[in-house]
């Protein structure tokens, strides 16, 4: 895929043969997203990407590298590669401390990944509208109620963690 600055990017599938129609699908889907997220979040800064389709589900994002989980893939084409996708961004890329902030990277992938959904009338959403709506982000940053519990996780313990989230 060559993005609108020029860079060219590689992508390569491997997967099982009887899925080779859907994952033909899958690349088109890719190189559309790629591109997406490259206007909207900054360059895809890798040379390639490696999508690898598996066996059993994987909840981790390594650089370069999208592992798709071949049954979820079967019932949901769209949502595993996005999700996979805005990973890269989020988890690979913009690193963050995962185990004292959860929800920066996971509430990022979901948000975008919710944005990036075709609408239920089979038309995309408009993206590039994100470009410039930043607006919640700033509130989220101000208010500090983007986790809904202010202890991290390492600090949590059976004692406390009923205190602080309230059960």
């Amino acid at each position: 895929v060559r993005l609108d600055q020029g860079k060219q990017i590689g992508i390569h599938l491997f997967y099982f043969a009887k899925d080779s129609s859907l994952m033909q699908k899958q690349l088109r889907e890719s190189k559309l997203l790629i591109r997406q997220l490259s206007l909207l979040l900054t360059e895809y800064p890798y040379s390639s990407l490696n999508i690898i389709e598996t066996l059993r589900p994987q909840e981790q994002s390594f650089s370069g590298m999208v592992l798709l989980d071949a049954p979820g893939l079967r019932a949901n084409p769209g949502n595993s590669l996005r999700n996979a996708l805005v990973a890269q961004w989020f988890q690979a890329i913009c690193l963050s401390d995962e185990r004292s902030y959860p929800w920066l990277s996971k509430g990022f992938i979901q948000y975008y990944n919710w944005r990036l959904q075709p609408h239920s009338s089979g038309k995309e959403n408009n993206w590039m509208a994100l470009k410039d709506d930043r607006l919640w982000l700033k509130v989220a940053e101000k208010e500090r109620t983007t986790q809904p519990i202010s202890t991290s996780s390492d600090s949590l313990s059976v004692e406390n963690y009923a205190l602080i989230a309230g059960t």
